[in-house]
């Protein structure tokens, strides 16, 4: 059975393979993921956001990233986009915007989503969006879009339930940020508490984002964790659960040999069109 999984893993991720600069120079400012169709642009538009955005309340903006960060940027998302079935892709979401600079509400941020978009900022390497910190934005914001189109697949009271008894979420992401309280880095007194990081215990949302980023990017830290924090450990299994529900190629050992994967960073591949009732079916999430 392992065997199997990896090879659909492989197949998945290696189905096709473009050099980045191809893609840049066939256009001019944006790539059309041709398995999902899902538009990845690097242009800033005037309509990019929704109209509410625009408004001046939420005020979102957006600063045009670099030249020299579109290819890396591009390779990227496209890396992240193979970890999916097309199809799940392709009904959920249209466009990716990739920006050097974020903000709404006043405060900047790294990424956020609407509807079925997705707005990544990458500043650079040299301001700490490395591959892998780019990677996770775009797996926590698809997954806010995956988690609100698939509501009837994950029950918020389940998920309450493991955190401390008289525990509430706050306001929201941007009432953290502006708080200075969107720390994510590891501490034992949000994980004590069931958390992997400050920024957790602003939304359910965000608290689920925060798994499953590193499931996608399969942290060995994530699992560490798990091995002696039961709550953690529980959040992973609902999170499993709902993934498992979007389609049966995710299971705990989908994600666990994802790294297992030997790409070449200067290419990458489109995702296959799997079919909405895959072949493998693994009971144990």
């Amino acid at each position: 059975m392992k065997s199997a999984i990896l090879y659909f893993i492989c197949l998945h991720l290696i189905s096709s393979v473009f050099f980045a600069a191809t893609a840049t120079k066939s256009y001019a400012d944006s790539y059309l993921h041709p398995s999902t169709n899902v538009q990845i642009i690097w242009n800033i538009e005037a309509d990019m956001f929704p109209k509410n955005w625009r408004s001046k309340k939420i005020n979102a903006k957006a600063m045009k990233i670099s030249e020299d960060e579109i290819v890396r940027s591009l390779e990227i998302i496209k890396l992240a986009i193979q970890k999916y079935p097309a199809y799940l892709v392709r009904e959920n979401l249209t466009k990716v915007y990739i920006v050097h600079k974020l903000s709404y509400f006043g405060v900047s941020t790294s990424g956020t989503n609407s509807h079925n978009r997705i707005y990544i900022a990458n500043s650079g390497l040299s301001k700490g969006y490395t591959n892998d910190f780019v990677e996770k934005l775009f797996h926590a914001e698809f997954s806010s879009i995956l988690l609100r189109n698939h509501k009837s697949f994950f029950t918020d009271s389940s998920w309450k339930r493991i955190n401390p008894v008289n525990f509430r979420y706050g306001k929201s992401g941007v009432d953290f940020v502006k708080k200075g309280k969107a720390s994510e880095r590891f501490k034992n007194e949000f994980l004590n508490a069931g958390f992997l990081n400050q920024y957790a215990t602003s939304t359910l949302e965000n608290d689920f984002n925060s798994v499953v980023k590193r499931l996608f990017m399969n942290e060995k830290k994530l699992w560490e964790i798990a091995r002696y924090n039961k709550a953690i450990g529980q959040k992973i299994l609902l999170t499993l659960e709902f993934y498992h529900k979007l389609n049966p190629i995710f299971t705990r050992k989908y994600f666990q040999l994802l790294p297992q994967m030997s790409f070449k960073r200067h290419f990458y591949g489109d995702s296959l069109d799997f079919k909405k009732k895959s072949a493998i079916t693994i009971s144990n999430y």
